[in-house]
């Protein structure tokens, strides 16, 4: 996928006025999962994007993501973008799917069990506009707003298993040859 292209998705499914806007919430999402995620990670999913979108995972220092729950997650994409947190979870969702979309299933997946799972409900697919898709906020809590995020959670569980058994025997093969 191409940097036009990956700017392009995000308006579009986002329902955004400019592409200005959608390189905006690209930036302020793909600069806070970097600071979340560890570096390796973050290199890794940007080597398979565009330069001008990867920039924003590489972004960083140090090996170690920070650990931050996922609404403060959504408060700083919220900030960076100078939106507004409810704003933040549709359009970040947006680009996280497009994310998903242009790089390999395999760093999707080692992304994903990377992240705790309350982070999942910002995987899952929405609508192209308005707010069916989104989770809300009540407190300081978040929870899921429709029924088929408990599918996708399941194949985010299968995916997770699949990722770790993956590691699991690259250890074992280390260990035991």
């Amino acid at each position: 996928m191409q940097y036009d292209d990956f700017l392009a998705l995000v308006q579009e499914h986002a329902g955004l006025n400019s592409r200005t806007r959608a390189l905006d919430i690209t930036r302020a999402t793909l600069e806070t999962l970097a600071e979340r995620v560890e570096a390796d990670t973050a290199d890794n999913v940007a080597s398979q994007l565009p330069p001008g979108i990867a920039r924003f995972l590489r972004n960083r220092t140090g090996g170690t993501g920070e650990r931050f729950p996922v609404d403060e997650f959504v408060h700083r994409v919220a900030d960076r973008a100078d939106i507004d947190p409810d704003e933040a979870i549709r359009e970040l969702r947006i680009v996280l799917q497009s994310l998903a979309e242009a790089v390999s299933e395999g760093q999707v997946n080692h992304l994903w069990a990377e992240l705790p799972g309350e982070y999942r409900s910002l995987f899952q697919p929405t609508q192209n506009s308005g707010r069916d898709g989104a989770i809300r906020s009540e407190g300081s809590s978040w929870r899921l707003h429709r029924a088929a995020d408990e599918i996708a959670f399941t194949d985010w569980i299968r995916n997770a298993a699949s990722v770790l058994a993956l590691h699991l025997d690259r250890v074992l093969d280390l260990y035991c040859a």
